[in-house]
């Protein structure tokens, strides 16, 4: 490891991050179309994040509407606590069509997001 750089694979401070961690992080970044904002062509070019450590998602995030990234938390809130899907869905009806809207805009259609 030079120094003043941490490793490869690292939270940024020095500390292994977890590859599940990162995977999901992958995951959610697909799901929002952080794509589509990344400065990595190979990102761009698959229309999927490219960047091992999924860190485009902490960078790039915050310029995904707001509705769009409360849509994807609920969903996971939803699922995580076993809440039914017809609930679920009832309860971000406005933030689903926020998020498929930012979904179309990106290119990535209007089906379902896969996760």
């Amino acid at each position: 490891m030079q120094e003043g750089r941490p490793e490869v694979g690292s939270d940024g401070h020095g500390r292994r991050k977890p590859a599940a961690e990162a995977d999901f992080n992958r995951r959610c970044a697909d799901v929002l179309c952080i794509w589509h904002l990344c400065g990595r062509s190979a990102c761009r070019r698959s229309r999927r994040c490219r960047d091992p450590e999924a860190r485009c998602l902490l960078r790039h995030a915050c310029l995904v509407p707001v509705r769009a990234r409360l849509y994807l938390c609920g969903v996971l809130d939803g699922i995580g606590a076993g809440t039914p899907e017809e609930q679920v869905d009832a309860a971000l009806r406005k933030e689903e069509m926020v998020f498929t809207a930012w979904r179309v805009a990106c290119g990535a259609g209007d089906g379902p997001a896969r996760f």
